[in-house]
């Protein structure tokens, strides 16, 4: 049942005001008459419907919620966090580039082929004896010692294609390897990213529901002052009640309206908050549809089977590699190399081509000590993730620890505020008809009221947090790595 307030601008005395989603009206209703209790398991999942006191029905009233307001889901809440989240959509982002640098370091196992092409214009002896020879238009002539020393201008047009491949490098394997593993540790990351997304979501959404329930209770509670005091009053008239009394009453009904608007201002706190985090408008008015039906199912793994624990795992496995790949960069390396060229002359003559093919061993003697230097960073980066993954390990375990006493803790609470609203709701009722029969005094009924009052509060407030601590447990959870496919660009 889908349940939105609307206060009046000016309400009868007595009277809230109550839309349902699956009427699609708005019904006035009293707050005098037979008390209010759980009546049932949907009940009991609107929290509107807990703690406004219902009465006698009055004649339906038609009327339509503001044109700005906007209804929504948890369902509704969720998808929309997971869609347009500023961090999830910056984690993505960052997700893709280190695929991306995936795809690059794999390149570097591949061949290179490139074209190039040049002019030159020389008179320079050497440039113009190695151009004639490339050109093979080499005559008897150019060997006359006045051209060799002294040559006329040369044009020589150069147009070649040259592949490359680092056939044995020990070295580039470890960093295709690195960049594998950090890709998977950050997919791992991301997943976990989406997990706190959704949590986050439900946590802000809850909230809001519960605000909004606690505007729900704070008006209720205002309209029973208002009776109380509009009875009071007529006791004072009929001269069975002092001035003392109505003006305690007309106290506490003051400050009854102060906690509406102090309970209005939280809910609009809280519908800012999550419009932020879904990157809405914090101006546009937010409004739930209550507790849904069913909670989603809690994991059967334990805490250390999270996707962000094995992607910690990943980031160590990572930075061995990356420490391997360093110490492998002292080991020789063979490239392979090719090249097809031709020169011309001036007018496009000439008939020279050649080509080239042959291959390059290195074998780093000395470096500066930059191999050296790279391996003590690659080491120390290896031993913080190590730090890193042992800490997020017991965080973790203690998390799920925290969250299950909190879950516990909670349902206890809400089961002692369930009977403590029961309880003061009927020591309403009866202080009531006591008071009506002048066997109770205005005391005793404003004191009933204020309890009642409070107990709505304390049962919204243990009915969102054990909602909240079963959401944390979840999260604590988290999702079975085990079961997720290892994702690597191919």
């Amino acid at each position: 049942m889908n349940i939105v307030i609307k206060q009046k601008p000016t309400p009868p005395s007595g009277r809230f005001w109550l839309k349902t989603g699956q009427e699609g009206r708005w019904a006035a209703r009293t707050t005098q008459g037979r008390r209010s209790r759980w009546s049932g398991p949907l009940v009991a999942l609107s929290f509107a419907a807990l703690w406004a006191i219902p009465g006698v029905a009055q004649e339906p009233q038609v009327a339509e919620p503001p044109a700005d307001q906007r209804v929504l889901s948890l369902e509704e809440v969720i998808a929309e966090a997971l869609d347009v989240n500023p961090d999830l959509v910056r984690a993505r982002y960052e997700t893709a580039a280190m695929n991306q640098g995936v795809r690059a370091a794999r390149s570097g196992m591949l061949p290179t082929l490139g074209l190039e092409g040049g002019a030159m214009w020389t008179d320079d002896p050497v440039a113009v004896f190695g151009a004639r020879l490339r050109q093979g238009v080499f005559g008897q002539d150019d060997f006359q010692v006045d051209r060799l020393n002294s040559p006329d201008r040369f044009t020589d047009y150069s147009l070649g294609i040259g592949a490359e491949w680092r056939a044995l490098d020990p070295s580039l394997w470890k960093q295709v390897e690195t960049a594998e593993l950090g890709s998977q540790a950050r997919h791992h990351f991301l997943l976990r990213q989406e997990e706190f997304t959704r949590f986050y979501a439900e946590v802000l959404y809850l909230t809001l529901v519960g605000q909004e329930a606690l505007v729900d209770a704070a008006e209720a509670a205002r309209d029973a002052a208002t009776a109380s005091t509009s009875l009071i009053s007529r006791r004072v008239e009929e001269g069975a009640a002092t001035d003392a009394e109505r003006l305690a009453a007309e106290a506490e009904l003051a400050s009854a309206i102060g906690r509406v608007a102090q309970a209005e201002e939280a809910r609009l706190r809280a519908g800012t908050e999550l419009a932020l985090f879904l990157g809405r408008d914090p101006s546009q008015s937010l409004r739930t549809q209550g507790v849904p039906g069913s909670a989603p199912a809690r994991s059967e793994s334990g805490a250390e089977t999270r996707v962000d624990l094995l992607g910690h795992d990943l980031a160590v496995a990572s930075a061995t590699a990356a420490e391997s790949a360093v110490s492998r960069s002292r080991l020789p390396s063979l490239t392979a190399f090719g090249r097809f060229g031709l020169n011309r002359g001036e007018s496009w003559n000439g008939s020279g081509d050649h080509w080239t093919f042959g291959a390059r061993l290195s074998v780093p003697l000395f470096t500066g000590f930059r191999v050296e230097a790279n391996q003590r960073i690659a080491s120390e980066t290896r031993r913080a993730k190590e730090v890193e993954r042992d800490a997020a390990y017991r965080k973790a375990e203690a998390e799920a620890v925290e969250a299950e006493a909190a879950a516990r803790s909670a349902a206890l609470r809400l089961e002692a505020a369930d009977a403590g609203l029961s309880a003061a709701e009927e020591s309403r009722r009866l202080t009531m008809l006591r008071y009506r029969e002048g066997l109770a005094t205005a005391v005793q009924l404003l004191e009933a009221d204020s309890r009642l009052a409070e107990m709505k509060r304390l049962a919204v407030g243990a009915r969102v947090s054990s909602l909240i601590a079963h959401a944390q447990v979840r999260f604590a959870q988290g999702s079975d790595a085990s079961s997720l496919d290892q994702v690597v660009p191919r």
